[in-house]
């Protein structure tokens, strides 16, 4: 007998190959490609996402708020929308080029240096789109957590109970999670993307030219897509390896390499430029780290990524800034 995920297969493609044919085109001619939530197909000049999930409303908020978005931001233009058997799906025009993450690894430093700041320039296009447009339509909390003070606290002192942690460690847990609290509403809110990685950004020609999947989308503090940033470009070379070491930290990368990270932490530390910036961009490194955590110990198969964010919550446990020490100094 088939398994579930094998059955939601079968139907996503089945209402995939129907879509594509409203719009004359043949189901052998499309490619799945990644995809989380969604189902993913390229077909020719098109893109089809079709949600996982049932009843889920993100695709259409999406259409709905990415229409005020700046030509910078390169959103592929929507052409349909709709739900079908209870998945809602998307149909957007193909915009040139391969996920960042396709080519990422072996770009040389100085193009590295190129692609992020071209990264910065189109989360800052983001940034400026006109409130009262896009917040009716847009929540104020992020995929990978809710926000909950009170919820995280409870999990913290758990984990403090199961030996993950010392009482001293949970403390400055803690402590980071009050500071964040403290500056998280009290200043404006602006749309940010909420999930900037190397696979929802396009290389082409050489450069940045997109930011996809606006699905996960946040009216917050623009740290939270600074923070986005700053784990994109400042990560370990080799994520497999899950020592508590970022490049943030790293020496004898060669002339090139440490250049590059002398010129990521002076572009990013003027977004950060006091304790707001600071107490915001630890609170939301403390929120994701915890979320793969939770996923790690809910499901330890999941290796290395889970055991990447103990890393950095050890880390951060130094009550010093953790890996992050250098952009806050």
């Amino acid at each position: 007998m088939a398994d579930a995920e094998t059955l939601l297969d079968e139907k996503l493609n089945a209402i995939a190959a129907s879509l594509f044919k409203e719009h004359g085109l043949s189901f052998d001619t499309a490619r799945r490609a990644g995809g989380w939530t969604n189902g993913v197909w390229l077909n020719e000049g098109l893109a089809l996402r079709l949600s996982k999930e049932k009843d889920s409303d993100r695709l259409h908020r999406e259409s709905l708020r990415c229409q005020f978005l700046s030509p910078t931001v390169g959103y592929p233009a929507t052409v349909a929308t709709g739900r079908a058997q209870g998945h809602e799906w998307c149909l957007s025009r193909r915009v040139p080029g391969v996920p960042l993450g396709d080519v990422w690894q072996n770009l040389p430093w100085p193009q590295k240096a190129r692609a992020v700041k071209e990264i910065v320039d189109i989360a800052l296009a983001v940034h400026a789109t006109d409130p009262a447009h896009v917040a009716p339509v847009t929540k104020e909390t992020a995929w990978y957590s809710g926000f909950d003070r009170e919820a995280t606290l409870k999990d913290i002192q758990n984990y403090v109970a199961g030996g993950h942690f010392a009482q001293g460690q949970g403390l400055v847990l803690g402590e980071i999670l009050d500071r964040f609290h403290h500056w998280h509403r009290g200043g404006p809110l602006v749309l940010c993307h909420g999930d900037i990685t190397v696979d929802n950004l396009l290389w082409h020609e050489g450069h940045v030219t997109s930011l996809l999947d606006f699905e996960h989308a946040v009216m917050a503090p623009s740290v939270l897509d600074i923070h986005s940033l700053v784990n994109l470009a400042l990560n370990p070379v080799d994520e497999n390896d899950s020592s508590d070491l970022m490049l943030l930290g790293a020496k004898g990368l060669g002339r090139e390499g440490d250049k590059y990270v002398a010129d990521m932490v002076s572009l990013f530390r003027p977004m950060l430029p006091g304790e707001r910036e600071a107490g915001l961009l630890m609170g939301y490194n403390l929120y994701f780290r915890l979320r793969f955590f939770q996923f790690w110990l809910e499901d330890p198969r999941r290796g290395y990524l889970g055991d990447y964010a103990y890393q950095k919550l050890l880390s951060l446990c130094d009550g010093k800034g953790g890996y992050l020490a250098g952009l806050l100094q």
